[in-house]
């Protein structure tokens, strides 16, 4: 069996592991949420983080785009 390829891109602006992983209808934005709270927006032409924030206490379960609008 051949062995695996390299990785394309490593995430690192997430300190936990991550819990929820989501592209935006566009195809321009990833967005995720981690174990400890954070919801991040990375900008996928750059692969540059837009923003990250503390959105909960717990765990994100889920992040999705909706009529332009972040919910999670």
């Amino acid at each position: 069996m051949p062995a695996a390829p390299a990785p394309f891109h490593i995430l690192r602006n997430h300190s936990s592991p991550l819990s929820a992983l989501s592209i935006n209808p566009a195809n321009t934005l990833l967005y995720t949420g981690d174990q400890d709270g954070n919801v991040g927006i990375t900008d996928l032409s750059s692969r540059r983080v837009v923003r990250l924030w503390k959105a909960h206490n717990e765990s994100v379960l889920s992040v999705e785009e909706w009529n332009g609008y972040l919910i999670r």
